[in-house]
């Protein structure tokens, strides 16, 4: 039978191998036999018997383990990190992390990226909605306080118009943003959408308190004029 380091010993299957070391004699049954019936090496069992007689419980020892490179300072350090860029990958994270660093302070990838979860932050796909400017945010606001407490027979005489501008070959987004739960559409994790991108087509419609109109393929200029022929 192979024998088998420590750490991978059942505790019952040590306990089991201590008593016949301490019985050997008893039944005249040599070291050799007992290593071969358990596969744990004949030094190691002279260990647990030692041990045996100073904890019958045989209870595990807690180890040190090596020191985590990540103490608070590191901590604060890369959660800055992702703040200031949140769209850059972990990797280049990384790098500029270790930049100047010594070897030994290095942290590795999967170091940022558990720092990062422990603290709440994981990458997701960012948000994509319409870039505001000031004068729309202005312009809504004043559009909420002018008219949010209308009645119900001001809004049915009231139709909305929108035009939407579909990508015939639309970019294959694999970017992510590092944020936390919560914050999906939030400025700082969220990418600007437009309305005029090349190779697309236009379509416009109206909707009211009846419901939705036909939607309409637009191949002029939108303006007055052509919204009035449709």
């Amino acid at each position: 039978m192979t024998t088998r380091s420590s750490h991978y010993i059942p505790k019952v299957v040590k306990i089991e191998a201590v008593e016949r070391m301490i019985h050997r004699k008893e039944v005249n049954e040599t070291v050799e036999q007992i290593s071969s019936d358990t596969g744990i090496s004949c030094s190691h069992l002279y260990t647990l018997e030692k041990k045996y007689r100073n904890d019958p419980q045989m209870e595990d020892n807690q180890r040190s383990g090596r020191p985590p490179k990540i103490d608070k300072y590191m901590e604060r350090r890369i959660l800055r990190a992702i703040k200031k860029n949140p769209f850059k990958s972990s990797v280049v994270l990384t790098q500029e992390i270790n930049q100047g660093m010594d070897e030994e302070k290095q942290i590795s990838n999967s170091s940022l990226k558990q720092t990062a979860i422990k603290n709440g932050i994981r990458a997701y796909k960012p948000a994509v909605k319409p870039k505001s400017e000031p004068i729309h945010i202005r312009t809504r606001l004043d559009f909420a306080r002018n008219y949010g407490n209308m009645s119900n027979r001001f809004w049915q005489n009231v139709l909305y118009a929108d035009e939407v501008s579909l990508q015939l070959h639309p970019a294959d987004r694999r970017r992510r943003v590092r944020r936390a739960r919560g914050e999906r559409y939030t400025d700082q994790y969220s990418e600007p959408s437009y309305s005029y991108h090349g190779g697309s087509i236009m379509f416009w419609s109206i909707i009211g308190w009846n419901g939705q109109r036909p939607l309409v393929l637009i191949e002029d200029t939108l303006n007055m004029e052509t919204m009035e022929t449709y």
